[in-house]
């Protein structure tokens, strides 16, 4: 039989709590200021922790970014719930699904917003940065790359199209979107972003489908 883990003591709890609270404010901080212009000194002052605490917990600020994605990003999450829940749903449905969660969770102009902007900056010239950046999208991107291979195998999608790829695509057009897309009024920026969102499903659906499946449905 199993041993049982051990019950957490209050001060695990109170070390997840100080751990959550420290990534909280450095995801506001960096998204405002950038992480050459936030100091280690500045998130632990938001934090209400001191400087020994904060290094105790996050030793470098790539251990920081890697917190923020524990605590924060949950966008991969969401995408692995809808497949898990809606995987035997055609392929318009699911990406559709999709992304509508990418455009709420990223095209508000929120510091989630602000935070993947500069990520997409800062990864192109940080090999730290890019990890942390394949690691926010991983999740999403593995869920969706096996989604498209059972989609394969039901008859829907082409057989000869590169799940990877396709997902890759997927993600690139909507991350270029938010990169690009003129700074406007939120509810505009949601408005331009959801219509973007929406001719890029009906775009890769037409190529990715059968014709035979397309006729029947």
């Amino acid at each position: 039989m199993a041993s049982r883990r051990p019950r957490p003591t209050s001060r695990d709890l109170r070390a997840i709590e100080t751990k959550a609270n420290i990534a909280h404010a450095a995801l506001g901080l960096f998204a405002q200021n950038g992480f050459a212009g936030t100091s280690s000194r500045t998130i632990a002052q938001a934090a209400g922790v001191s400087n020994a605490l904060l290094f105790y917990h996050y030793p470098t600020k790539g251990d920081l970014l890697r917190g923020i994605i524990e605590h924060h990003a949950t966008f991969g999450a969401e995408v692995a719930e809808v497949v898990t829940r809606l995987g035997d749903q055609p392929l318009a449905v699911v990406f559709g699904i999709v992304v509508t969660r990418f455009v709420a969770l990223l095209a508000s102009g929120g510091t989630e917003a602000q935070f993947f902007r500069l990520m997409l900056i800062e990864s192109q010239t940080s090999d730290d940065h890019f990890a942390v950046m394949e690691s926010l999208i991983g999740r999403a991107s593995e869920s969706l790359g096996n989604y498209l291979r059972s989609r394969i195998a039901a008859g829907e999608v082409r057989p000869d199209a590169g799940p990877d790829t396709a997902v890759r695509m997927l993600f690139g057009a909507l991350a270029l979107h938010v990169m690009t897309s003129p700074r406007t009024t939120a509810v505009d920026h949601r408005a331009r972003s959801t219509a973007f969102a929406e001719e890029v499903v009906d775009i890769m659906t037409r190529g990715l489908v059968q014709p035979s499946a397309a006729r029947a449905g």
